[in-house]
């Protein structure tokens, strides 16, 4: 099964848990983090926007109505929008070279930091683990995942048939590929205080959907720094970039939408 039908398998069952929470009319829109009236991706990156102390908190943003604003919500919002089926997402990107950022990067915070917004994290890519609404670390493209007894190593078993939106298989060397891109080189020098960067040993390959993230040392909260930390999910294909599976290597401008996430893109 493809990663879009998976999804799609996701959205309907979801549909049947946020039928009954969801408002009705005549009720606040909770989710509708901008007051626009409505939810779309908007209210994801406005939410995000108040967690980086950017925007100041709300009742609507509030999705899942558990007292307070957190990724919880995001992840609430999305699934909200994952559920209503179909239908187009427009939005406006920066163009990094006027801001001095990076072309080459795969993507960067918002609203103009690199060649693509933050909002395309959560439309073109996907994590291997996220929150749930009570902050719990949940598997997403990972089908489950374990934490050794010292902290040190995630290991990371992928769930099968999941491919890129051109058709290329998403396996644990694209992910070693990634993390090794990302963590020692695309993003190393800004985060590389972060614990998930600083003791950063190594990706080890078990096989094609199992894979062993291993640190130097061991810390409680690595599952959650490591869901924190959401660029670890901006997969990209290793033939995306030129030469092709070299870390350092220029993302192609015509794959920069080439991701795992609920949508593609179209024009």
């Amino acid at each position: 099964m493809n990663k879009g039908a998976a999804f799609g398998t996701i959205a309907v069952l979801v549909t049947a848990m946020l039928v009954a929470s969801m408002p009705t009319a005549s009720a606040q829109l909770y989710g509708d983090a901008n007051e626009d009236g409505k939810i779309d991706m908007r209210d994801v990156t406005y939410v995000g926007l108040i967690i980086l102390g950017k925007k100041l908190a709300n009742e609507l943003a509030d999705a899942n109505q558990d007292g307070r604003v957190n990724v919880g919500d995001i992840t609430y919002i999305e699934l909200m929008i994952l559920a209503k089926g179909g239908g187009t997402l427009k939005m406006g990107m920066p163009y990094a070279g006027e801001y001095g950022g990076d072309p080459t990067l795969d993507c960067g915070y918002f609203p103009d930091e690199a060649a693509t917004s933050n909002v395309v994290c959560f439309t073109h890519r996907t994590p291997l683990i996220t929150f749930d609404g009570d902050a719990n670390v949940i598997p997403w493209l990972a089908e489950s995942y374990e934490v050794s007894d010292d902290y040190d190593t995630l290991t990371f078993h992928l769930r099968k048939g999941v491919k890129f939106a051109d058709g290329t298989p998403f396996t644990a060397s694209v992910v070693k590929f990634n993390l090794d891109r990302i963590i020692t080189y695309g993003f190393a020098e800004r985060y590389g205080s972060l614990p998930v960067f600083k003791y950063y040993d190594l990706t080890e390959v078990i096989d094609e959907h199992t894979l062993k993230v291993h640190y130097t040392e061991g810390w409680l909260s690595l599952p959650h720094d490591f869901v924190l930390v959401h660029f670890l999910g901006n997969f990209i294909s290793p033939l995306d970039v030129e030469p092709a599976w070299d870390i350092e290597g220029s993302l192609k401008p015509e794959k920069m939408y080439n991701g795992l996430g609920p949508y593609i893109l179209r024009r």
